[in-house]
């Protein structure tokens, strides 16, 4: 019973070790193709972080121009403001000569 025992033992060792075997082989014809599926996996990761990255450019550029075309309007804002600031000093100028010129009228009518 012992011998036959042992030999059950021996015959599922030996076929554990041919399993084993067979696995590795298995595994070792499989990891190529999980390989490459990984790179057509980090291939495509890199395509759509290069289309992420482009688009990211494009809003950079476009912002970049806007503030561009923002700081010209600024410009052109200011200016515009020192021109009515200095045309409404010289109305206030004028309005001040003209309530003179009224009140030396009116001085004048009245003596």
């Amino acid at each position: 019973e012992i011998a036959a025992f042992k030999k059950r033992e021996r015959r599922a060792a030996q076929i554990n070790h041919l399993l084993r075997l067979k696995l590795h082989r298995i595994l070792a014809h499989q990891e190529p193709y999980h390989l490459r599926r990984e790179i057509k996996l980090l291939q495509s990761n890199v395509q759509a972080l290069r289309m992420r990255t482009n688009a990211t450019n494009a809003a950079l550029c476009a912002s970049e121009g806007r503030e561009k075309r923002l700081k010209v309007a600024e410009g052109k804002l200011k200016e515009q403001l020192r021109t009515q600031q200095q045309y409404a000093s010289r109305l206030a100028t004028d309005v001040e000569y003209l309530r003179g010129l009224v009140a030396h009228c009116m001085q004048q009518m009245g003596a």
